[in-house]
């Protein structure tokens, strides 16, 4: 079934008729003839779709357009005014940045909300930007001709636009209609299926014309609350959103993780709450919440309960979500001044690659002593673990007690990881056994430590 939808794309309004989950990506190259973005790996892995929602870069290919209408859409096409290149554009033919030109569109709209963005993943905006800012930036876009340096010497040899400039093309966020949360329920009971920042399920794929839930519009998924106590997390909040938010410094190891889940383009799109339902043994802020002693707090046909994050996980993609049940929130004790985090991510490349191995370590030093030792692995075992003997070695250890190398052989002793097509298990286990000796060393290397 399809309905009409009008976008606004390039400053210019679009109307369409579409099914709602059908790929924007699609709706811009076909409906509307706007092919710069391009398909390149259709899983949001290359950043060649990518292309501007509210500012912000996203993978083309991952948004359904029934996320799109009412949203400020600009695609490479839009740089330009009045055909007269941007200046980061002709930066690019200056120095070199383009070749083949296959991931150039991507790159040009990922760059131009880089340099225009005030925020600057939550830093203050550097109007001359290094090359460690650019490549995070840039993470999430593929270039197979040019080597990255000259996109590199682009982007810092591209002036910055004055801020009144950047303010003027700043964009308000349309109103959304809230949708209550008693009537997603209703919905999923029957049979409807939950859309959130759809960064798997638009890979997975959903049949044309089945019913949905957009998770994005229930106002209780959203928000983060800080508390003497707790930080509240809505379960629809994305990544960029954590990582912008002032919780984020106090919730170091699931900042790193969330610094880690792909590229920018999908930071910005995929949800805290859409990690955990996903179920991955891989996924990166699993760890994390695990080692912070995360709580869920679900709502169903039966009404809310709040479950410990340790039980979420029963399986190989299993959860303890009951049928027609939501993550509304993710509480996570406010951790007190002095603690240790530390994260670690073992895959292919940076950014945009399932880990072969993702551990976080939380502690706290009391006097000269390790204490509340706290360490979680992921793709090691058919979902995220606790490293509970490895703990109990640690706990209450002091310089001269448990030897980091002692730790490491004690993690790979607890796992019995598997071989698959991204790792042998003989080479997750040494990488977590590596990967726990460095961060208990790190630990009594620490500020932390040394101030404790």
């Amino acid at each position: 079934m399809t309905y009409a939808y009008t976008l606004k794309v390039n400053g210019r309004h679009a109307p369409i008729q579409a099914d709602p989950m059908r790929r924007l990506l699609d709706v811009l190259r076909e409906d509307l003839g706007l092919t710069g973005a391009k398909e390149g790996c259709g899983e949001g892995e290359c950043g060649a779709c990518a292309v501007l929602l509210d500012g912000e870069p996203v993978c083309s290919c991952l948004v359904p357009v029934t996320q799109a209408e009412g949203r400020a859409i600009t695609t490479v096409e839009g740089l330009a005014e009045d055909k007269d290149l941007d200046p980061l554009q002709e930066a690019f033919v200056t120095e070199g940045g383009v070749q083949c030109g296959a991931c150039t569109p991507g790159i040009l709209v990922t760059a131009r909300a880089f340099l225009d963005n005030t925020r600057d993943h939550g830093r203050p905006l550097r109007r001359d930007p290094d090359r460690d800012h650019i490549r995070e930036a840039l993470a999430g876009n593929l270039c197979r001709c040019t080597g990255y340096e000259p996109i590199l010497r682009s982007i810092i040899a591209t002036p910055a636009r004055p801020p009144e400039e950047c303010e003027r093309a700043a964009v308000v966020l349309p109103p959304v209609q809230p949708l209550p949360l008693a009537d997603a329920i209703t919905r999923l009971v029957n049979g409807a299926t939950p859309i959130a920042g759809c960064t798997d399920l638009m890979v997975q794929g959903i049949d044309p014309g089945a019913p949905i839930v957009d998770l994005l519009t229930i106002p209780e998924l959203s928000g983060i609350e800080c508390g003497d106590d707790v930080i509240d997390i809505g379960a629809a909040t994305t990544f960029t959103e954590f990582r912008e938010h002032p919780a984020a410094g106090a919730l170091l190891a699931l900042d790193d993780a969330a610094a880690m889940v792909g590229g920018w383009q999908i930071q910005t799109r995929a949800t805290i709450g859409g990690n955990i339902a996903t179920a991955s043994p891989a996924g990166d802020s699993l760890p994390a919440l695990l080692a912070l002693d995360a709580e869920l707090v679900l709502h169903g046909p039966d009404g809310p309960r709040t479950i410990p994050y340790a039980e979420m996980h029963t399986g190989y993609r299993q959860t303890a979500l009951r049928p027609g049940e939501l993550i509304v929130r993710i509480r996570v004790p406010h951790p007190p001044p002095g603690t240790f985090h530390c994260f670690r991510k073992v895959g292919t490349r940076a950014a945009q690659a399932i880990s072969k191995v993702v551990v976080a370590m939380v502690a706290r030093p009391e006097g000269r002593r390790l204490t509340h030792v706290r360490i979680a692995a992921g793709s090691v075992a058919d979902r995220p673990i606790r490293l509970r003997a490895t703990e109990a070695l640690l706990e209450g250890q002091g310089p001269g007690g448990a030897h980091p190398e002692a730790a490491g052989a004690a993690a790979r002793a607890e796992v019995s990881p598997i071989d698959d097509v991204r790792s042998t298990r003989e080479y997750r286990s040494w990488v977590l056994g590596r990967v726990v000796s460095w961060m208990v060393r790190s630990f009594w290397m620490s500020r932390t430590f040394r101030s404790g």
